[in-house]
């Protein structure tokens, strides 16, 4: 039996090896919908238009995703492989705060599933395959929605882009070179803002983890939203409507379909503990964080605090400078009338000294009778 307190000798980290698995995540990609949550809606297309107030004016923002004809909308592998990206495209900065790479090496099929917790397989390799195809072929289209932090502006060209710009696996061809490994390179504007670090640090086992589609997303979106909460705020309250047009789901116009698309979601959070509880209040949905929510709140509030926070500023010691002597002082002169009041003094006179100064006897003496000495 071993003593409490007392250590094994060897340090081991069995058990916790998830305790700090997180993905930063680029912050468009989990405030704007992208992914479909079951296949029958997997050609369709992802639409989100609103009426936002941006500097005192009211504006109308669109967002637009459009899937190839032939691959569809990406969907929950493809989400879990663009998460895996992104956690790679950070892991292969060179330090803390230099760039991405422009090519990312997402390493082999096999450790993609082992990340992915699929079986590696043939039939899964090729599934990886395809949402990486699948990635880079789904044209996101931006009016005002797509945030660009790195040029401090919404993306309003509305040309398309796609989350991926090139891609290429191990074996491929690739400017007459094959490939060594599996690559993919993101488009600037995902790769500008994790330049700027417009990212938001999510638990990478816990999305894992969940079992429903509508779950997966809406934890990513309640994360983004949780983190703008006051000190004094039990809950955020969010619409139906708005919320279920950012999670790219069917908007119910009956309450009861409604709460009955999101229940099996809300029991899901609640279950891990990232959720309190939720209630419905007619048509808007108040969410109250759990404790692994509150966790993570308060997690990257700290991190916010010290990154803001400024370094103190060192202070020199100044010393005042010494004020020339107003009289120059002579040291020869001075050594004259120490030892003229030696004779006064009927002190003898120090041979060695009027050496020192090269002084003589006689000027001594001489010194010595003009000097008036007081007792």
């Amino acid at each position: 039996m071993q003593l409490v307190g007392k250590g094994s000798g060897k340090a081991t980290t069995e058990g916790f090896e998830d305790l700090y698995n997180n993905v930063k995540a680029e912050l468009n990609f989990l405030r704007l919908p992208y992914f479909a949550t079951c296949k029958s809606a997997q050609t369709r297309l992802l639409e989100l238009i609103e009426t936002v107030e941006r500097d005192g004016v009211k504006r109308k923002i669109e967002w637009r995703v459009v899937p190839d004809p032939t691959l569809g909308l990406p969907g929950a592998i493809e989400r879990n492989i663009m998460f895996w990206i992104l956690k790679r495209a950070d892991e292969s900065r060179p330090s803390t705060n230099a760039p991405v790479h422009n090519w990312i090496d997402i390493g082999t099929l096999y450790s993609i599933c082992t990340e992915l917790g699929i079986k590696p397989n043939g039939e899964s390799f090729a599934r990886i395959r395809k949402a990486v195809q699948k990635l880079g072929s789904t044209n996101c289209i931006s009016k005002g929605a797509f945030y660009n932090k790195s040029l401090c502006q919404f993306v309003e060209s509305g040309k398309a882009f796609c989350f991926l710009e090139e891609w290429g696996f191990k074996g491929e061809s690739y400017n007459g070179e094959a490939l060594e490994s599996n690559y993919v390179s993101l488009h600037p504007y995902v790769r500008q803002n994790l330049d700027a670090f417009y990212v938001k640090s999510i638990d990478w086992t816990l999305l894992k983890s969940f079992e429903g589609e509508i779950s997966a997303l809406l934890y990513p979106h309640l994360s983004c939203v949780f983190h703008g909460m006051r000190r004094d705020q039990q809950y955020i309250e969010l619409s139906y409507a708005w919320l279920a047009q950012r999670l790219g789901i069917k908007v119910w116009d009956e309450l009861k379909e409604a709460k009955k698309q999101l229940k099996p979601a809300h029991n899901e959070l609640v279950a891990k503990c990232y959720l309190a509880k939720s209630e419905w209040f007619e048509d808007r949905i108040r969410y109250y964080p759990g404790l692994r929510a509150s966790c993570e709140i308060l997690t990257q509030k700290k991190r916010k605090r010290a990154a803001t926070v400024k370094p103190p500023t060192a202070r020199q010691l100044v010393i005042p400078s010494l004020e020339p002597l107003t009289q120059e002082v002579d040291a020869r002169q001075s050594e004259l009338a120490r030892q003229a009041a030696r004779v006064n003094l009927g002190k003898p006179i120090s041979l060695d000294r009027l050496a020192m100064f090269e002084l003589s006897e006689q000027e001594v003496f001489s010194f010595a009778a003009t000097q008036k000495v007081t007792l």
